[in-house]
């Protein structure tokens, strides 16, 4: 037998096992040297006999910290009847544990509708992983769509939320989520224009900015918009009152209110 890591080096070049023909394979240990492997990564181990069935089995496995889900796609479309059907890609999921569905009618308050368990066994060569689930009994009116995964050890992240409107038809580029507000203000932007979070380090290329005004007209805040759907800009300074938020790129504009308590 021979193993090998991530890649194929070719029929009979990988590092070479010593197995005697009585050796119990069910209950079989290696030592492997991982030296020259990339820390921090998800990397695969491959062994295989040499026989003329050349049968190969892998694992994947984490050298050093834990690498994170990532999250790469979201999706949901409106199927027939009081259904929607949400899809997801993730990668990096070593450690997932499950992912659960949660649903919302206002962006802010979030409940559980669905769980299902992560693939984290199942070996991808590309380490890309994808998931759907059918809501079944979709309210016809907007809805707001998020997924939590669990790892192994108890910790979660969540995805960006995803908005789907009641004709599956493009919602408003710009509209308030929750209103009043008492510290962070969260601001719809697009329909499924990706997952980057809101902390990314570079902002928006359509250049985009929102802007508060009082109603006096004065502008209080300004902050670049981020490539994201969801934007939060927070509002904790500014006194309880009714405000005016803008947003302005570079062909459009857009302009909502609401409360600050």
């Amino acid at each position: 037998m021979e193993y090998f890591f991530d890649h194929d080096p070719g029929f009979g070049n990988g590092t070479m096992l010593s197995v005697a023909p009585t050796t119990d394979l069910t209950n079989y240990q290696i030592s492997a040297d991982i030296s020259s492997l990339k820390q921090d990564s998800v990397h695969t181990l491959y062994i295989r006999t040499l026989d003329g069935w050349s049968e190969t089995i892998s694992s994947r496995f984490t050298i050093g910290t834990a690498l994170p889900v990532k999250w790469l796609t979201l999706t949901a479309a409106r199927q027939p009847g009081s259904q929607v059907l949400i899809k997801w890609t993730t990668t990096q999921d070593l450690t997932a544990l499950s992912f659960n569905i949660e649903r919302s009618l206002d962006g802010q308050h979030f409940l559980q509708i669905g769980h299902t368990d992560a693939k984290s066994g199942v070996l991808n060569t590309e380490n890309n992983l994808s998931y759907t689930y059918l809501d079944i009994s979709a309210p016809q009116a907007r809805l707001y769509y998020r997924i939590k995964e669990t790892d192994k050890n108890g910790q979660f992240s969540y995805s960006d939320i995803l908005l789907i409107n009641n004709q599956d038809q493009a919602a408003s580029k710009f509209y308030i989520i929750g209103s009043p507000v008492q510290s962070i203000l969260r601001v719809h932007l697009g329909l499924n224009v990706g997952l980057t979070p809101p902390s990314h380090p570079s902002s928006d290329p359509s250049g985009g900015k929102l802007q508060v005004f009082d109603l006096d007209g004065r502008m209080v805040l300004q902050e670049p918009t981020m490539p994201a759907a969801i934007q939060q800009l927070n509002v904790s300074r500014l006194a309880p009152g009714i405000y005016i938020l803008r947003y302005r790129d570079k062909t459009q504009v857009e302009s909502g209110k609401f409360i600050k308590q």
